[in-house]
């Protein structure tokens, strides 16, 4: 959309398909109606998420942008902070259609500074020119492809077990059309191609989209400053590569700590080797930008950004998918069958379990204590493992400077 309609239209378009999402959600007497609200909200909220980044890179040469990610994440910090309090408030009374209301004077403001003040040049074209532009098919693959992997992952191991037939057949065929999306988008594309062959044919983007694809998900708290810091960094040396070596190594090595955890660790130790940890992927987040657009003309930064962030939203759902699956197998295996008999035998014991804790009688409780620590352990050895592979990329860079344009 950024490309054939102008990105003022488009985040205007995605701005008020998240109020309309908004206003059906809190107004909904029904849940088909509460998932049909939250499915345009879904589409508005992630048409902003990559417009956001989109429309920085098309004002801030990319030396200089990691400073203005910052920003962004800092708006995205705060309302991780705020957030929650505020609809633990509005649940609390009562009142959770107000969780929806609450953005629509909010939308308002944005639409308004947008359409004001975000002027940047427009593709010519009347509207049919630009409907018959879009890529209907590849947009119909990838949709249905990534829809029924994520259903998938979301349900195993909960709804059903991840052997089941119900898993694997929808993983693998959503897997299947996510590769004969990028086939498709390379070879037949009727249309303008969302992911062009050329933001992947070189090797320095290419390990820019695996590094973010192996990007962990965990907490946010620390992430502001070494984004700040790494942005700083680039701007300063015009290079990036050791900015991402030091992130990956960063997080390898709060994971590596954290392997270390034990029932008795000190609240300074389990909070200090996940402080280094976030400050590894706060530094990643904007690391991993660099080596995907330092190589392509500025043209196809909408395109690669776009195909960017599908990847991290992504990523992220695989990654909580794998981090449930590990700690709900070791639990299994670890908890001691007293405590574990507690519970159906479909039950998420992961998360089941934490507020059953607290109340049990010794020695019992001192077990599962260890059962915990235990299959926490195998997490961030897992994590480790993800973290390492996710270093490999950086020996696929041809270069770890910036254009001229860019300097």
């Amino acid at each position: 959309m950024a490309q054939i309609f102008g990105r003022q239209s488009s985040v205007l378009t995605f701005i008020f398909l998240f109020a309309v999402g908004s206003a059906v959600s809190g107004s909904a007497q029904n849940m088909t109606a509460m998932i049909a609200g939250r499915t345009v909200q879904g589409l508005g909220a992630g048409g902003i998420l990559s417009m956001s980044e989109i429309v920085v890179s098309d004002l801030v040469p990319l030396r200089e942008r990691g400073m203005y990610q910052g920003i962004i994440n800092s708006v995205w910090a705060l309302a991780g902070v705020t957030g929650p309090p505020i609809a633990g408030g509005f649940a609390g009374a009562g009142q959770w259609r107000w969780l929806f209301y609450i953005n629509l004077p909010l939308c308002g403001v944005a639409f308004g500074l947008t359409f004001f003040f975000l002027k940047l040049k427009r593709p010519p074209g009347s509207v049919r020119e630009k409907l018959g532009r879009i890529d209907w098919i590849g947009n119909g693959i990838i949709i249905i492809a990534s829809t029924i992997v994520t259903l998938a992952l979301v349900e195993g191991g909960i709804i059903h077990p991840w052997n089941s037939f119900q898993i694997l057949v929808p993983l693998v065929i959503g897997i299947v059309g996510i590769g004969l999306f990028l086939v498709y988008e390379n070879f037949w594309v009727i249309g303008e191609p969302m992911v062009p062959f050329d933001i992947l044919s070189n090797r320095t983007s290419l390990s820019g989209y695996a590094a973010k694809s192996q990007h962990p998900a965990l907490s946010v708290s620390f992430h502001v400053s070494p984004l700040l810091i790494t942005a700083i960094t680039v701007s300063a040396t015009n290079h990036y590569v050791t900015q991402n070596v030091t992130s990956w190594a960063l997080i390898m090595i709060g994971a590596g700590l954290m392997t270390t955890f034990t029932k008795d660790s000190s609240t300074a130790t389990w909070v200090g080797y996940q402080i280094i940890t976030a400050i590894g992927i706060g530094g990643l987040y904007a690391a991993t930008t660099f080596p995907v657009l330092a190589p392509l003309s500025i043209t196809k930064n909408a395109h690669a950004l776009a195909f960017y962030i599908f990847l991290r939203t992504f990523a992220q759902t695989f990654g909580v998918s794998i981090g449930a699956t590990v700690l709900q197998n070791e639990l299994i295996r670890n908890l001691p069958s007293a405590f574990f008999s507690l519970f159906p035998a479909d039950a998420n014991i992961a998360y089941a379990a934490i507020l059953q804790i607290p109340s049990l009688p010794e020695p019992l409780q001192d077990e599962v204590r260890v059962a915990f620590a235990t299959s926490l352990s195998t997490l961030w050895k897992v994590t480790l493992g993800l973290a390492g592979g996710g270093a490999d990329n950086d020996i696929l860079h041809e270069t770890d400077c910036f254009a001229s344009g860019d300097r």
